[in-house]
């Protein structure tokens, strides 16, 4: 197996049990080594994933989600009271101005 061929596929799996990837490997020093080498990186970036979430993080998440809706939902309506709070003072002016 030349090199190319072995290092695509171990880079493609490092933790291949293919019989021609093993015997290339022990033939070869260098080959070995770099599966060895690929392996370890292969194991670091498992164990660098792994991250403990925290427990109540849905909730948070549910929380926050909920309390930016109902902040855009109150800013709506301010803008339709103010609209129509508006509306009704100029009717009501305009009502006493013209039945005087």
């Amino acid at each position: 197996m030349d090199d190319l061929t072995f290092r695509r596929r171990v880079y493609e799996d490092p933790d291949t049990v293919d019989q021609d990837i093993l015997d290339a490997a022990a033939r070869d020093p260098e080959k070995r080594i770099f599966l060895q080498q690929t392996r370890q990186l292969n194991a670091q970036l498992k164990d660098a994933t792994k991250v403990p979430v925290p427990d109540e993080l849905a909730h948070k998440l549910i929380w926050q989600q909920s309390t930016r809706q109902y902040l855009q939902q109150k800013r709506k309506q301010r803008w339709y009271v103010a609209l129509a709070a508006s509306v009704a003072l100029v009717t009501g002016i305009s009502a006493t101005m013209w039945f005087m």
